[in-house]
């Protein structure tokens, strides 16, 4: 199923985010990253935006595209965005390196 207009542009945010959430931790280790609050903020921005457009993609494209997990991208943008504290930066780190981006 190809995207909607609107779909394709949600979609081309969750790219480009992903994208700079990988650039930015590419290198670092954890110990960086959990000493860097600048750092891990801006991911934390990132992942709320890549979650908030994954929660306006239409649910027939989300339906034709099970194998994206759309639930757990936007649990965790819920988590970030209503200030769990319980969330450890190391899991974002860790959680970032294991994003998957594939070039269009």
């Amino acid at each position: 199923m190809q995207p909607d207009t609107k779909d394709a542009g949600y979609l081309l945010d969750m790219l480009e985010h992903a994208r700079g959430v990988l650039r930015a931790v590419r290198g670092r280790s954890v110990a960086e990253y959990v000493a860097d609050e600048d750092l891990r903020l801006a991911i934390e921005r990132r992942i709320e935006i890549i979650g908030e457009a994954a929660k306006r993609v239409s649910t027939s494209f989300q339906d034709a595209h099970p194998e994206i997990p759309w639930r757990k991208i936007i649990a965790q943008r819920n988590v970030l965005a209503h200030g769990v504290p319980s969330t450890p930066a190391y899991f974002i780190h860790r959680h970032e390196e294991s994003v998957a981006v594939t070039p269009p």
